[in-house]
């Protein structure tokens, strides 16, 4: 057994590890469907940095083991959550060789603004033309104040964190030769947002709404409101960690300046 592969086993324990701790201890449930925490980055990690067959593994291994050790939901296992893990572990892996183009780009790219864009569209539509939300038997009031206050918070929230994304970027560029192989924050956040979309929003809704007996515009909302909050965080933890992982540990980079 080489070295690389001892390498590569040691560090999908480690992450199937995080994984399992942040997804099943360190998250905020709110019954019967929302789940805030940054659970999915080591997955995505693992795709990043291992390739699409370990994060595919590690993926479904933090599903599996997580409910089956410290599941308390009370909820039958569903296939539905594996798959979705499953995605999260391949998916990050092949977006990052379309998008390696934008790592060498001073302006940003702007496919992930429109995406913000249409997520925050869709949920002031929702806001305006909603007065309430049932979430487990209970209804929320979508009074005047929730119309108001949603659509200037996920506002704002995206415009602060674009230009956070766009500085951190230009620190990027100036430092591109210390992380010769490491993805870019635009691309970094490219990746989060389209398996936030693709997994969470689109996929997670579908399942979600057909499992829990529940209106899938509904719940798609609910998930753009999640998104809105988590998807910064996500962005931010997944590039400051891959930034340090290529700088301190990856042997490629040491290696590429001997």
């Amino acid at each position: 057994m080489t070295n690389k592969i001892i390498q590569n086993i040691t560090l999908s324990a480690l992450l199937i590890g995080l994984g399992v701790i942040f997804e099943r201890l360190f998250v905020i449930n709110i019954p019967p469907f929302i789940r805030i925490g940054i659970g999915s980055i080591p997955v995505i990690l693992s795709s990043v940095i291992l390739g699409p067959i370990y994060g595919g593994f590690i993926g479904a291994s933090v599903d599996v083991l997580g409910f089956f050790v410290f599941d308390t939901s009370g909820f039958p296992y569903t296939p539905y959550v594996t798959i979705s893990f499953i995605l999260m572990g391949v998916l990050p892996y092949l977006l990052l060789k379309l998008t390696s183009w934008m790592r060498y780009k001073k302006k940003p790219f702007p496919i992930s603004y429109i995406l913000l864009g249409l997520i925050w569209v869709f949920t002031l539509v929702y806001v305006l033309t909603q007065t309430s939300v049932r979430i487990s038997g209970v209804v929320y009031e979508i009074d005047l104040f929730m119309k108001v206050f949603i659509p200037i918070i996920s506002f704002l929230v995206f415009g602060g964190f674009s230009v956070f994304v766009y500085y951190m970027n230009r620190y990027f560029q100036r430092k591109i030769t210390d992380y010769p192989s490491c993805p870019s924050p635009h691309e970094g956040a490219f990746v989060i947002l389209v398996v936030e979309i693709l997994i969470h929003m689109v996929w997670g809704s579908i399942w979600k709404a057909q499992f829990f007996g529940l209106d899938v515009l509904m719940v798609l909302f609910v998930q753009s409101v999640v998104l809105i909050f988590s998807f910064p965080v996500k962005t931010f933890v997944f590039n400051y960690v891959l930034m340090a992982y290529h700088r301190y540990i990856d042997k490629t980079r040491s290696d590429y300046y001997e």
